[in-house]
């Protein structure tokens, strides 16, 4: 019985948490979760300690002076990306590679 009204409770509270002012046309994930920082750009942060670091692919996790170059030069060029890793507090220099996916969003791998 007690567990019962805890619940009841709880559920009450829950649903009054909900904030009022969500439109209809926003997703869920956003209700949910809030806005993301900047869409269609993702962080990946790799250890340089961490060689067996299995979240991103080895030409990542060590990548030639190429690909390092290719990498910051993109975000010297582009000002969304560059805003972005101002706002994240992250060195141009730290950045190590970056992806682009299919859909045109990027994936930043960054130390």
């Amino acid at each position: 019985m007690r567990r019962s009204i805890n619940f009841a409770l709880a559920a009450a509270a829950l649903s009054l948490s909900i904030p009022l002012s969500a439109s209809a046309d926003e997703p869920v994930g956003n209700i949910l979760f809030g806005r993301p920082l900047e869409p269609g750009i993702n962080v990946v942060w790799l250890n340089t300690d961490s060689q067996n670091d299995q979240r991103a692919p080895v030409i990542y996790r060590n990548p030639s002076p190429e690909t390092r170059a290719n990498a910051q030069s993109e975000v010297m060029s582009n000002p969304t990306l560059r805003d972005f890793i101002e706002r994240r507090h992250i060195q141009p220099h730290n950045v190590l590679a970056i992806e682009t996916a299919a859909n045109g969003g990027k994936v930043l791998f960054a130390r």
